[in-house]
């Protein structure tokens, strides 16, 4: 009673009954309740569960950016490959956002997101867009590897193999050399780039030969790993590459005793139209005046728009465009000498141009570079199917040879006296000239001794002898395929014809040649009985060989195209 008294005189019970109203109040609080069921729970729950849960939601979120990406990529990767394949740059010199041009990579990226709302949100939102410099190197590496296995996949596939390797310079004129090999893919040649190496500081044929066998053998190509497989060589006539003792030829025969070397079949018909032209003064002359006629118009616009066409540039190794070159200068002759004679006169022009105008107009107009001027179209004229085929990477030997015999016949039946005939036939419809200057030469070859004639049909001469003797020495080596001849479809009748003795001996020059493929002579040559009476796979050969094997009037027309395709881009 006192003590209860005594509560209540000290305030006590009032106290108590705030805090247990304060108490209740708090039970219906949002942080109770929320602590009171993890209490309740507390032991119940597996925490792995829950765990769980938020890792299948980061799983979930990382494949859903992963998906993205690989979609966004892939606009990257077709870029890339494209590019690559069309031989174009990636970048420009300013990739910045302010610049005009921003490089061929970035600037298709940004036309295809116009397309694109994917791309377009994920090149504004996102801080890497894959479009700086190194992404773009990645996927170059990329693409490389991708084509290198592929190729380093048809080599192994492929039974016989050809190695090429040649010199070339970049645009700031540092040499490197282009290795290359030509190899059979389910019935097809094909030639493929291996890589091309700087070789500026040291081009000796040990330098050059180290560094064709270094790359052979990173694309697995070594004597140890079926080094048979490789059986020929293809390079230029130069004696660092051809040399009999020391060249590359030699170093990697030593290495590969199967693989024999070839000169360039392009390159070679290509010499010896250069090297016999070289050693006739006259026609030497005559190739310097149509090399000074085509810079004189092509180094200026102003002249190139007067005479309203472009001339095609010459080469010293690709004799289609210096037929071109001869076969449009042929064509304008009263053009170009019309032209030449209005600048010569023209007061208003620089004395330098007039005094070299004047000193081709007057070149041009002589009988010896008219004549000239007819038998080297002529000439060129059978040359170009020749090289049409040389440069086809499905190459027949039997069809070249074939080519090459028929040249030279009309080489040694060239009708010079109607190439003058042309020649005379021509007449520069140049009244001020012929009044001023006269055509020179025209007189001395018109008179009663025709000395010019005389000398000019013994250039002619002299023209054939040595194209011809060209011919026989940079094409000896053709001989050694006569053995095609053996699986030739059209040759099928004729083989069963052949002499028993020369049967076999073009199939000991088989063997000959191939040991390591032709094994056992008797065994090949009862295998060519078989063919040759085996009338479906004559059948089936003929049509393989027609799809790959153009007549000579197409051959000519195709060449005479490329020809004018070739002028037009010029």
């Amino acid at each position: 009673m006192k003590a209860t008294s005594f509560a209540r005189k000290s305030g006590f019970q009032s106290s108590g009954d705030n805090l247990w109203n304060l108490s209740k109040r708090h039970e219906k609080t949002k942080m109770h309740i929320i602590n009171h069921t993890a209490y309740q729970l507390l032991g119940n729950v597996d925490v792995s569960c829950a765990l769980d849960e938020v890792r299948r939601r980061q799983v979930q979120q990382h494949n859903k950016n992963a998906s993205r990406y690989s979609r966004i990529l892939k606009y990257h990767i077709s870029l890339a490959v494209f590019l690559s394949a069309q031989g174009l740059a990636f970048r420009a010199h300013d990739e910045s956002k302010l610049s005009s041009n921003r490089g061929n990579f970035i600037e298709l990226l940004d036309l295809i997101a116009n397309y694109c709302s994917d791309l377009q949100d994920f090149l504004n939102e996102e801080k890497i867009t894959y479009t700086s410099h190194e992404p773009q190197n990645d996927l170059i590496e990329c693409v490389f590897q991708e084509v290198k296995e592929e190729i380093q996949r048809r080599i192994d596939k492929s039974q016989f193999l050809a190695v090429m390797m040649d010199e070339t310079s970049d645009v700031s004129r540092v040499e490197q050399s282009a290795v290359s090999v030509r190899l059979i893919n389910e019935g097809e040649v094909e030639e493929h780039l291996l890589g091309i190496i700087e070789c500026s500081k040291d081009t000796t044929a040990n330098t050059l030969s180290s560094i064709l066998l270094k790359k052979l053998e990173e694309y697995k190509i070594t004597p140890q790993n079926g080094g048979k497989k490789l059986i020929g060589q293809s390079y230029d006539g130069a004696a660092t590459m051809s040399g009999e003792l020391n060249g590359i030829q030699k170093q990697v025969q030593d290495r590969f005793p199967a693989e024999y070397y070839n000169h360039c079949v392009a390159h070679r018909i290509s010499l010896c139209a250069s090297q016999s032209a070289k050693k006739i003064p006259k026609v030497a002359k005559f190739f310097d005046t149509v090399d000074k006629l085509i810079r004189f118009f092509r180094n200026s616009p102003k002249r190139t728009s007067q005479l309203g066409h472009s001339l095609p540039k010459p080469g010293d190794t690709r004799w289609l465009l210096r037929d071109a070159a001869i076969g449009v200068i042929d064509s304008l002759y009263e053009t170009i000498g019309a032209v030449l004679y209005e600048m010569a006169n023209d007061k208003d022009d620089k004395t330098e141009t007039q005094v070299t105008a004047r000193g081709l107009c007057l070149q041009i107009q002589h009988i010896e570079f008219v004549f000239l001027l007819k038998i080297y179209r002529k000439i060129f004229a059978h040359c170009a199917p020749i090289i049409t085929v040389m440069q086809n990477p499905t190459l027949d030997a039997v069809q070249l040879s074939s080519m090459l015999e028929d040249f030279q016949r009309f080489l040694l039946n060239l009708d010079c006296n109607h190439i003058w005939e042309d020649a005379m036939l021509l007449d520069p419809e140049m009244p001020a000239v012929r009044q001023r200057n006269g055509w020179r030469g025209v007189e001395e070859a018109v008179d009663s001794t025709g000395s010019w004639k005389i000398n000019l049909l013994a250039i002619s001469s002299e023209i054939a002898q040595k194209f011809l003797e060209q011919l026989l020495w940079r094409f000896e080596n053709l001989t050694r395929f006569k053995w095609m001849e053996l699986i030739h479809p059209s040759k099928f009748d004729e083989r069963k014809k052949m002499p028993p003795a020369k049967q076999k001996e073009l199939i000991c020059k088989v063997k000959e040649l191939y040991p390591f493929a032709v094994p056992d002579a008797l065994a090949l040559e009862h295998n060519l009985s078989v063919l040759y009476d085996n009338n479906e796979i004559k059948i089936l050969l003929d049509k393989i060989v027609g799809c790959h094997q153009l007549s000579k009037k197409n051959l000519y027309v195709k060449s005479k195209n490329f020809i004018h395709s070739q002028y037009l881009m010029l």
